[in-house]
């Protein structure tokens, strides 16, 4: 009895292992990253949950074995200086489904003239792609666009709270993005937050909810902005490396720490020496007597 009881759970495991088998597909997924000049781009890394990492070749393109099934898996993008991006893949009755992040909330992934009249480029939605089966992603090249963004260094006097917000090109009706940090701190570093060649504004916040609006932007691939005060003054800098750093603080700023210990040691020295300079005084004075 006991024997068949086992056979019939072991059986219903493998029964249950094979459907699972046979729901996944082993898709080959291939295309090419391209950014908003409208050119391939080398080096992108490209991953996948439980896969090996790659990157694109000098022509921009990336091919992988991808595991589809009902659950969505996505396919990452990633390369230093651009925000990151993915392809989400899920099967839906024996149907492919892809659909390419890239184009979320109308963002403008090709500036170049020569893509306006792209359709796929000009559409304003999330591009949702469908495959009667796995062949047909064989044929055909999902390609995925990528933009480059900046960081934003905030240095600040007081803790405040962050806001970054700008208007997409594509889409001038469209609500402004917000981005930012809500925590209160004087110091933010806010990755890949303003995207290249935008005129944004970075919102700060204080405790007492007074409002202070900058107005930032960059044009430099590869560099970032830096907002700090300065004797009263609200500097914003295009930054690289070790400029993207703190400002650096005068000698009394730097040092007041120090100097404020140092202060209060020395009042508190000389206030003792009077102190028993006093008390020696009066010792003397009641031995005289």
């Amino acid at each position: 009895m006991k024997k068949r009881i086992i056979i019939l759970i072991a059986s219903i495991l493998l029964l249950g292992l094979i459907a699972f088998v046979s729901a996944e597909e082993i898709v080959p997924v291939h295309g090419m990253a391209i950014n908003q000049l409208g050119q391939q781009m080398e080096g992108v890394s490209v991953s996948f949950k439980g896969g090996e990492s790659s990157s694109t070749d000098k022509e921009g393109k990336y091919s992988v074995n991808l595991p589809i099934s009902e659950d969505s898996i996505y396919l990452e993008f990633s390369k230093n200086g651009y925000r990151s991006t993915s392809l989400v893949f899920h099967k839906e009755d024996d149907k492919f489904i892809v659909e390419d992040k890239s184009f979320d909330r109308c963002f403008p992934y090709c500036d170049n003239p020569s893509c306006q009249n792209d359709p796929i480029l000009k559409d304003a939605k999330p591009r949702v792609l469908e495959f009667e089966n796995k062949n047909e992603i064989l044929e055909d090249e999902i390609n995925v666009y990528l933009y480059p963004f900046s960081n934003i260094y905030v240095y600040w006097n007081e803790p405040i709270i962050t806001e970054v917000a700008y208007t997409l090109k594509r889409c001038p009706d469209f609500e402004s993005v917000h981005a930012g940090n809500s925590q209160l701190k004087k110091d933010h570093i806010l990755g890949m937050a303003l995207p290249l060649s935008y005129d944004a504004q970075l919102i700060l916040t204080t405790e007492g909810n007074k409002k202070e609006t900058i107005p930032i932007s960059n044009n430099e691939f590869g560099k970032h902005v830096k907002v700090y005060k300065e004797k009263g003054e609200i500097i914003t800098q295009v930054c690289e490396g070790e400029s993207c750093n703190p400002p650096e603080k005068s000698f009394f700023g730097k040092y007041f720490i120090y100097i404020f210990i140092g202060s209060l040691l020395l009042i508190i020295l000389l206030t003792l020496i009077i102190f028993l300079t006093r008390k020696k005084r009066k010792t003397l004075s009641d031995f005289g007597q």
